[in-house]
This record gives C-alpha cells, sequence and structure tokens, in this order.
C-alpha cells in the first residue's frame, strides 16, 4: 500500500503573506492544528497552532485573541516552520508510519517529486488503512491464528479453498511478544461450517487463537 492511496487530496492551505490572525481563524473553523503555506502548490511550510503560541511567548496551552495585537498581523511566513517533514507519494505507508514515530509527528506533507504539495497523510489516515488492512466492516468471521513461517500461509490458504470458504482480507504480523516467534495470521473469512474448518487448519499445524 502506497501513501498516495490512503493520504488526504482535499487540502486547506494558506499562502505566505496570509496574516496569523486569518489563519488562526482558519483552523478554529475547520478543527485543524496546522496548515501547510503554499505557493503555486510549492509546498514552504507549515504554520501551527504551536507556532502560534511560541510566537505569543509560550505561555499558555491555548492562543489568546486579546494578546494577538502584534502577532496577529504578522505574515505566517514570519512564524511558520519552513523545513517540514515531507513523504514522496510512492512511499510505502509502513515508510509514512515509522517516519511519524521517529519524528513524533501527527502528519506529514506528501510532496511530489517537482516540489509540489499533492496531499497529506494523517495518523487518521493509517489508521483507516490498518483497519481496512484487517478485515474492518467486511463479512465474514474473524479468525486470528499462528503458524510457524511464511512458508505455511499457502499451505492454510490452500485448506481455506478446499473448504469451500472465502477469504475476504488476511494481515500477517510477528508479534512484539509472545506467540514463540510464529507469525500472527488474522483473516476475514465466510463459510457455512466454521468448526470443521477450524479442525482441518488444526491438522496441518495452524493454532487457532481467536475467532469472532
Amino acid at each position: 500500500m502506497l501513501v498516495s492511496d490512503w493520504m488526504t487530496r482535499e487540502l486547506v492551505t494558506v499562502a505566505p503573506e496570509t496574516e496569523v490572525s486569518e489563519a488562526l481563524e482558519l483552523m478554529l473553523y475547520k478543527g485543524i492544528r496546522r496548515l501547510p503555506v503554499v505557493r503555486d502548490r510549492e509546498l514552504l511550510g507549515f504554520i501551527t497552532l504551536g507556532d502560534i503560541r511560541e510566537a505569543e511567548g509560550g505561555k499558555s496551552s491555548f492562543v489568546d485573541w486579546d494578546s494577538m495585537d502584534e502577532t496577529a498581523t504578522m505574515p505566517v511566513s514570519r512564524i511558520m516552520s519552513s523545513k517540514p517533514y515531507q513523504i514522496s507519494p510512492d512511499a510505502t505507508l509502513e515508510d509514512a508510519a515509522q517516519m511519524m514515530r521517529e519524528t513524533k509527528v501527527g502528519s506529514l506533507p506528501v510532496v511530489d517529486s517537482f516540489g509540489n504539495l499533492v496531499g497529506i497523510i494523517t495518523q487518521a489516515d493509517m489508521m483507516l488503512a490498518f483497519c481496512r488492512m484487517l478485515g474492518s466492516g467486511v463479512p465474514g468471521k474473524r479468525l486470528t491464528l499462528t503458524v510457524e513461517s511464511g512458508e505455511d500461509i499457502p499451505r492454510l490458504l490452500h485448506v481455506i479453498e478446499s473448504h469451500g470458504a472465502i477469504t475476504n482480507s488476511l494481515a500477517a504480523a510477528v508479534p512484539v511478544t509472545g506467540a514463540e516467534n510464529r507469525i500472527s495470521v488474522v483473516l476475514r473469512i465466510e463459510t457455512g461450517d466454521m468448526d470443521d474448518l477450524l479442525g482441518k487448519l488444526e491438522e496441518c499445524g495452524c493454532r487457532i487463537v481467536d475467532v469472532r
């Protein structure tokens, strides 16, 4: 899965000459905490609520409208973060997740090879992808099992297919703890006889963890 498949494309942006008060009003109206600063689609930086608080002296966790006389009329270019972390639309979703984790940011601007802003990938986008990958909202029973290695996954899929069941989603990972380093597999399966299928999966070496 690529960043371009999951990023938010409809963006709210401001120009570098936009006044801070206007940017703040836009953030509050849209319920967002950061705005890309662009000129002719080129990403110049980001203006965040944190940037505005810092410009106000950083004395409070919220922005006081009454104390913004001088800051309010500044262009956002004066206080924006000019070198935000960014990622390519062709990057994988796991690359984006790892970058967010390492840099401790909640979103990443997505910038193409020409320097143009084409989207934003957020933690909410990542959670949606995670839910879809695990089959949330897809018909069927959720089955969690473990196998010895990746070589066992084609075998378990063959067992499921031979049983006449339908696999609607599959995700696999090595858990951080437990499971004796076996690979955990989560599937969404449609079948008329789950008990019989579970027995056949156990016969081929799968360990059933959870069915719901």
